[in-house]
């Protein structure tokens, strides 16, 4: 997505025969419904694949998900190559949402970031316990709790779920959607965003 400033410049998608505007507006509402559904500071973990038609929804939409309440946009990469904590960005965020197509691929990358995070949860509360905390107020513990939650573009499928429960994380995400299912590349050209369809329908 970048990190240039400045407006972006977007396609107008005013002179075609169907209503594309208001296809962009509804998917933009939409993901923001799903970043405002969480409280707080939030990590946005997304997959690179998705940056592009993401981007297209609004041509300030770095400065929309700051709005929103999101401290930190990462890529999803592999845990030993980018960690969810890097600078700090997990601690400060009491939710992560992780941004990205249904793959099986995709699904194990995020199963790796949240084992760890939850193994390392599991390691401080336990570090503070050992150290005798009784004084500690009631409901901390809870306050300390980080909320994941996958959101699959434009659907998740039963392949992303089984893989989450045999990764042992599917009780520790919350699963959600958004069907961005056709994106306005000008007012002419529309892409339907199933990389797979080719294959599928003729290999």
């Amino acid at each position: 997505m970048g990190s240039r400033k400045g407006r972006a410049q977007l396609p107008g998608l005013t002179s075609g025969p169907v209503p594309l505007v208001a296809i962009r507006d509804q998917a933009r509402r939409q993901l923001l419904d799903l970043i405002d559904s969480k409280r707080g500071r939030k990590l946005l973990v997304l997959d690179q694949s998705i940056s592009g038609p993401i981007s297209l929804l609004d041509a300030n939409i770095l400065e929309l998900f700051t709005e929103h309440g999101i401290s930190k946009l990462m890529y999803l990469e592999p845990v030993g190559a980018k960690p969810l904590d890097e600078g700090g960005a997990a601690g400060e965020a009491r939710s992560t949402l992780f941004l990205i197509r249904p793959s099986v691929e995709n699904v194990q990358l995020v199963a790796g970031h949240v084992k760890k995070a939850v193994q390392q949860g599991a390691s401080t509360a336990g570090s503070k316990g050992a150290r005798g905390s009784s004084s500690a107020a009631p409901g901390a513990q809870q306050q300390q709790h980080h909320d994941f939650t996958i959101v699959f573009v434009p659907r998740r499928t039963t392949a992303c779920t089984r893989v989450l429960e045999e990764e042992g994380v599917l009780g520790d995400v919350s699963l959600a959607e958004l069907p961005m299912e056709v994106v306005a590349l000008e007012d002419d050209v529309l892409s339907l965003e199933l990389e797979g369809a080719f294959r599928d329908c003729v290999v």
